[in-house]
């Protein structure tokens, strides 16, 4: 339930992050310093952590299913063994 909360607010980051650069460029406001800081600090050192989160949370899920199919594959082994 944790890591659906933590997508969420990576999901909203972004997303905030995108709709203030797109109205920076639309309106032709200059770029701050800090804006910068911002962009680099998101792209440098939010982004690697981010994919690793990501691929990690896929492998469990995939453990996960792979469990799941392994599980319903002995039940229908015990229940038919003519059937294999």
């Amino acid at each position: 339930m944790m890591i659906i909360h933590i997508v969420k607010l990576l999901t909203k980051l972004y997303t905030i992050l995108d709709e203030f650069t797109r109205q920076m460029v639309k309106n032709k406001t200059p770029v701050r310093d800090e804006f910068e800081k911002l962009a680099s600090i998101s792209g440098s050192q939010l982004q690697q952590p981010c994919y690793g989160f990501l691929t990690y949370t896929m492998s469990l899920e995939l453990d996960d299913e792979e469990e799941t199919t392994k599980k319903k594959k002995k039940k229908i082994d015990k229940k038919d063994p003519k059937k294999v």
